[in-house]
């Protein structure tokens, strides 16, 4: 049985939040996507959103949409991780304890003892699939000893599930409340600070008489859409947990052909790094609901919507799928310039539904250990440097895309469109001024 001193209640036994153990550190970031995705927005959006800005009420609005997301971004693991992972490990030890590895077998998995770390809610969402259950000497036992467990009875794996899909839900619930405040807070201050109504990207060049016209249909129809958006923003919250509870319960097993079995093949790109860390597929689904979807509806004039509709289409490429086809495209080049070389190590798999990707950081960290001596002797430093290039290179790719067409192109394109609608207006105005 697990004593207190043999559990995760132990202090040199408690998982830091953070903590990379022996991990090389951009192998962290790049098995981490809530942080990979941070460095992308950081570099690719919210620094050159801030210096680009037209004017100091919109580089507000920006320096809050940076600072929220960044604080929710830390924030919301730590209080997953703090107050809800460690408190449900502490208890599932407790009632599911024969189900647990005994602490000094747990601590032969791992080189270094202190990194034996209990984290059962960490299994992922496929082993929890109704349709997978296994039995005692199933393949997958040597998965879930990796996080602390040598067995897992349908009850212990039924609690797992609800608690996996608790996180999921308060993550959601979190994130759509950063949604919420930062974008009709935004919109409150900068009326207040200004004294101006509208777009604040348009002060500079456009006449309070035209702000008021292009904003009047907004402002009829801000409480509706207020109403509109807390509906969206926490039923889609809600809607993927449930979603992803029917999908596990069902029966019926990934990849069989039918809808249930090819949607199915997907989950494993919705599971969580470290218990806590958001992956980027759901961190895609918050921004379409929360960041694209109620920017549209918060918008304040026809420039900001269509502001807002370029930047998301263009930042959810950049920040979720481009890095991905530079790595492919880059991983493909360098396998091919140094297959003498690599003499077989590839930089490039098949992903979900057989597309190709580049080998990631924490992927080639698993298969590097179960290359020979030799090999990783004679390969493995310049494997090793080829994936970072590839790795770094394609953090890069995504971050100035984003930089370039979110915020150049839309700043341009808005003042010509500003400019032109205003001397339009100017003109009509002229025949009406010179009648007596």
């Amino acid at each position: 049985m697990l004593t207190p001193e043999l559990s995760l209640t132990a202090k040199y036994n408690r998982p830091r939040f953070g903590a990379v153990g022996r991990m090389p550190w951009d192998v962290w970031v790049a098995q981490n996507q809530v942080l990979n995705r941070e460095i992308i927005d950081i570099f690719g959006y919210e620094i050159p959103a801030v210096a680009l800005a037209r004017n100091k009420f919109e580089r507000l609005e920006r320096f809050l949409d940076g600072a929220l997301w960044v604080l929710i971004g830390i924030c919301a693991p730590i209080l997953l991780d703090k107050g809800l992972n460690t408190r449900w490990t502490k208890g599932l030890i407790k009632d599911f304890n024969p189900a647990f590895l005994p602490k000094p077998q747990f601590q032969k998995l791992f080189k270094n003892p202190k990194d034996a770390i209990y984290r059962p809610v960490g299994i992922p969402f496929e082993l929890l699939d109704k349709a997978n259950r296994f039995n005692p000497g199933s393949k997958a036992l040597n998965t879930i000893s990796a996080y602390g467990l040598k067995s897992l009875p349908e009850k212990l794996a039924d609690k797992l599930l609800n608690y996996k899909l608790l996180i999921l839900w308060v993550d959601l619930l979190v994130m759509a409340s950063k949604g919420q405040i930062y974008y009709w807070g935004k919109n409150w201050i900068t009326e207040k600070w200004s004294g101006k109504k509208g777009f604040v990207g348009e002060f500079t060049y456009a006449t309070d008489d035209y702000l008021k016209r292009k904003s009047a249909k907004h402002e009829q129809t801000k409480k509706t859409k207020q109403y509109l958006s807390l509906i969206m923003s926490y039923g889609s919250a809600s809607l993927l947990p449930a979603l992803l509870w029917g999908l596990l319960k069902s029966k019926t097993p990934a990849g069989r052909k039918n809808l249930i079995g090819t949607i199915k093949r997907v989950i494993p790109a919705l599971n969580y790094f470290h218990v806590v860390y958001m992956s980027r597929w759901v961190m895609l689904w918050h921004n379409f609901f929360n960041w694209n979807l109620l920017g549209l509806i918060a918008a304040r004039d026809s420039h900001e919507l269509r502001e807002t509709a370029t930047k998301m289409f263009t930042a959810d490429f950049f920040g979720f799928v481009a890095d991905d086809v530079f790595k492919a495209f880059l991983g493909k080049f360098l396998q091919h310039r140094y297959k003498d070389k690599l003499k077989g190590i590839p930089l490039v798999k098949k992903g979900v539904l057989g597309i190709p990707r580049g080998i990631s950081l924490h992927e080639f960290e698993d298969m590097a250990k179960r290359l020979t001596h030799q090999k990783q002797k004679d390969i493995l430093p310049l494997a090793q440097k080829l994936i970072r290039i590839n790795f770094w290179s394609s953090l890069a790719f995504a971050s100035l895309g984003m930089g370039v067409t979110v915020n150049l192109l839309n700043n341009w394109y808005t003042k010509q469109k500003v400019l032109r609608e205003q001397a339009e207006e100017h003109l009509k105005q002229i025949p009406k001024l010179a009648s007596p």
